[in-house]
């Protein structure tokens, strides 16, 4: 077990879930944390608020078993 938290931003494309640089489609932004104790949880950073909700909720539907 670590005794550091590893942090990570992902952003949710069209594509599906992108680390790093942000793409140019992303409809999300996600911040996910990994503690010492390998408890993992996400925080959504950014949205687009061109997007509706349904969209949104749509992709990640789509991609749902990368954040599981």
């Amino acid at each position: 077990m670590s005794s550091e938290n590893l942090e990570t931003i992902y952003h949710l494309s069209p594509d599906g879930w992108v680390p790093g640089v942000e793409p140019p489609d992303r409809v999300e932004t996600w911040r996910r944390k990994v503690s010492s104790d390998d408890r993992v949880t996400w925080r959504c950073d950014w949205v687009d608020l061109k997007k509706s909700n349904a969209e949104r909720d749509a992709l990640r539907k789509q991609f749902h078993a990368f954040m599981a």
